[in-house]
């Protein structure tokens, strides 16, 4: 903004506008060409570059220059010389001057001498009580951030460089983008929530986990967003030692489509009958090796009626630790190979993990169907390159290497979802 352009404005209107919340706009409206003058910059609440795209108008404060003046000193060398304001807008609760000596009403009755008009707006109530920024903060922090967007207007939002691992400040691939929360911005409650994360001007459904990293030796909280998205990611196949985060996968994964993907089913084949049983009232869960075996291959039998009868209803298969199946049944090779070649056509999508690429027959099962894969931590880089057709040039820990099904290759680091958080999505899910 140019000195010349504030000068020739008429109106300011005078705040914080932490956040700029309902109420605070119903101090900037009304009145043309209005001066958005914020008074002590501090954002808790929208960020001070979020703010600057939404509102090109406002000018801040030099707070450290303006804090000693007195109330008169504050009216006569800021809104009248700089910015010689026929109008004057704000809360009933601004005050100014050194030590917040001068309320509005005060700086009202001083400026109707100088035929300079005061609009002094009252609080606007939510849930019968005013609505602040304090009182939004906490909704924040106590993790309600739906009354908090309510009280907003807007959802809780904010930007950040992407992270992965070592290599800080990089942009990663999907399924998992990794933030810092910016400085200065309220914490929400540690946990997950549904999110919306735009990549390129693309917006993607996503959940996020907000929380702190110790594996990354991180003590301020961070920011993990998971995106999946069924056009490019048609199936996927994940690998790793036991212990190296293929479960924890499968359980982002299925939070979130079970939030954002509501007309999607969910069914779960589970090896070692203990990994997801807390779904079992939202998705469909088979859990031992031998029922497992038998609901591949109705579900065979399930699809090729889905072909016949042009049935598109999104199905989502996970079939955990697969390894364990083929070596008592290989045969159903044949039907895992049948599934992800008819996916495509009937809206289906295979989620598969394994221990081991001991199987040379799965691992190009896979390959053959354009398959993405995610590798975790492996004990050779040999594997690591058989798996990923690709040159890996680092071991694996906590985080993996997604290849998509154009070869491109990123580094993923992936939320670690609780059985408590798993419990308050069924929960949710359940009372709607």
């Amino acid at each position: 903004m140019k000195n010349n352009d504030i000068v020739t404005r008429r109106a300011v209107a005078l705040g914080d506008f932490d956040g700029m919340h309902k109420a605070h706009k119903t101090v900037i409206t009304g009145a043309e060409n209005t001066v958005i003058y914020c008074v002590n910059n501090k954002f808790s609440l929208l960020q001070k570059s979020l703010f600057k795209k939404r509102y090109p108008n406002c000018v801040f404060a030099d707070f450290e220059q303006i804090k000693h003046m007195d109330g008169e000193d504050f009216i006569n060398k800021i809104l009248l010389d700089r910015f010689r304001a026929q109008t004057v807008l704000c809360g009933f609760n601004f005050r100014f001057g050194k030590n917040a000596s001068w309320s509005a009403f005060d700086m009202r009755n001083y400026l109707e001498k100088k035929d300079v008009w005061v609009r002094i707006l009252e609080h606007l109530d939510f849930d019968g009580e005013p609505i602040s920024s304090t009182r939004i903060r906490k909704c924040v922090s106590d993790g309600k951030i739906e009354q908090a967007n309510d009280m907003l207007g807007y959802n809780f939002t904010f930007e950040s460089k992407v992270v992965s691992g070592d290599m800080r400040g990089r942009t990663i691939g999907f399924p998992t983008l990794n933030q810092h929360l910016p400085s200065g911005l309220v914490v929400p409650k540690y946990g997950v929530y549904e999110s919306r994360t735009f990549v390129n001007d693309k917006e993607y459904k996503s959940f996020t986990n907000i929380g702190i990293r110790p594996t990354w030796r991180l003590t301020s909280p961070l920011s993990e967003t998971h995106i999946f998205d069924f056009d490019k990611d048609k199936n996927l196949l994940v690998t790793g030692t036991s212990g190296s985060g293929k479960t924890n996968l499968f359980r982002n994964i299925i939070m979130n489509v079970l939030i954002n993907y509501t007309d999607t089913k969910i069914i779960i084949l589970d090896t070692q009958s203990i990994n997801y049983n807390d779904f079992a009232n939202v998705c469909e869960v088979v859990n031992g090796k031998d029922d497992v075996i038998k609901k591949i291959k109705l579900l065979r039998r399930e699809f090729e009626e889905r072909v016949k009868n042009g049935n598109r209803e999104r199905i989502l298969v996970f079939i955990d630790e697969i390894y364990e199946i083929l070596e008592i049944d290989n045969s159903i090779d044949e039907d895992i190979n049948y599934l992800l070649s008819l996916g495509d056509k009937c809206n289906i999508h295979l989620i598969v993990s394994t221990d081991t690429l001991s199987n040379d027959d799965m691992v190009r099962i896979f390959t053959n169907n354009n398959t993405c894969k995610i590798s975790f931590y492996m004990t050779t880089r040999g594997e690591y390159n058989i798996f990923l057709s690709n040159i890996v040039n680092e071991s694996l820990n906590n985080d993996g290497m997604y290849l998509d099904s154009d070869k491109n290759l990123s580094r993923v680091i992936i939320p670690l979802i609780g059985d408590d958080e798993i419990e308050r999505v069924v929960k949710y899910l359940n009372n709607k």
